[in-house]
């Protein structure tokens, strides 16, 4: 393998080389996907921690025309934990990074160094505090091909732009890494839920606008994979269901069709018309109901986004006594 071969043998030779890489949680799992329907051996596991609901932190190791990711087995070769990689790889980029900030509308600011580690330097709190907002500060790191954006927690202003322009990024550029809003405490970095309300819309908004994206991924890979492996599973789609003023994701759940459903806000329950025509009967419920509902019938799968297996559908006593949404 290419990697095993460019790679060093030794800790003393990778050290200098490392580096920290924050990446969405979909760039793990569509190589897996994509390796199962080609039929081929996936050797893509990569050395990762959780950052975030829908990120993760990653070791890279820098090279000239590419930066190569590290799997356990380096970090086996190397005999080093990946805690200790990663405490390297972070101060390797540190020592590389000086303050590169720009002014952008409404009191936010753009951190862009064009090396491919803009997102990483959220793990270098005393560069990120350099970026003169003089107020603690909210990040986001929106999409690999654009670089960290930040406004200060003093101004709905500056943020309300901010989601905006993530919003903005991701569907024009994609490259997904996260749709979350983070802050520092005690100079670690934590996730940041807004207390304003309608910040907190907007911020959900952009997360049903990713989960979409993500989706309709996921599903195209998942249908071809299912094709090969000659399985009658319906992959269920991802929905947006627009409201006035509400954006809520929805999806169905059809009566003797054995199905992987998406987490959604708001799941249909479909009972097909027995004669064959269109008078079918649907009810929709909130996806905690239904989960209370569905019980056991509702089964996690092994996937990101996240996908649950139903077939038995529930019984249509216990559907008509289930309240429903409101939608």
């Amino acid at each position: 393998m290419d990697q095993h071969r460019r790679m060093p043998a030794s800790f003393s030779d990778a050290r200098p080389h490392l580096r920290p890489l924050i990446r969405g949680r979909w760039h793990l799992e569509m190589p897996r996907l994509q390796a199962q329907i080609e039929d081929a051996s996936f050797d893509g596991h990569l050395a990762s921690m959780p950052f975030s609901h829908d990120s993760v932190v990653l070791l890279g190791y820098d090279m000239p025309e590419r930066v190569m990711q590290v799997g356990p087995s380096e970090l086996a070769d190397w005999n080093i934990s990946f805690q200790e990689g990663l405490k390297m790889a972070v101060q390797n980029l540190r020592a590389l990074t000086r303050p590169s900030f720009h002014a952008m509308k409404s009191g936010a600011q753009v951190g862009d160094w064009d090396d491919g580690y803009d997102a990483s330097r959220i793990l270098l709190p005393e560069v990120i505090r350099a970026c003169g907002i003089d107020d603690d500060l909210v990040i986001m790191l929106p999409s690999r091909r654009a670089g960290m954006l930040v406004a200060p927690v003093g101004s709905l202003e500056a943020q309300r732009w901010m989601i905006d322009c993530s919003r903005q990024l991701i569907e024009e550029h994609g490259g997904l890494i996260s749709t979350a809003m983070f802050r520092y405490q005690d100079r670690r970095v934590t996730t940041h839920q807004p207390a304003d309300a309608q910040l907190a819309r907007k911020l959900a908004d952009l997360q049903i606008v990713a989960a979409n994206a993500l989706y309709a991924e996921q599903k195209s890979l998942l249908e071809a994979l299912h094709a090969k492996q000659g399985r009658d599973v319906f992959v269920a789609s991802y929905q947006v269901a627009e409201r006035p003023g509400l954006r809520a994701s929805a999806c169905s759940w059809t009566r003797g069709v054995t199905a992987l459903l998406p987490k959604t806000d708001l799941v249909s329950m479909v009972v097909l018309d027995p004669s064959g025509g269109e008078r079918h009967q649907v009810k929709v419920l909130d996806w905690d109901t239904m989960a209370q509902l569905a019980g056991e019938r509702l089964r996690p799968v092994d996937a990101y986004p996240p996908r649950f297996m139903v077939s038995e559908f529930p019984p249509e006593d216990a559907l008509a006594r289930a309240p429903a949404a409101r939608v």
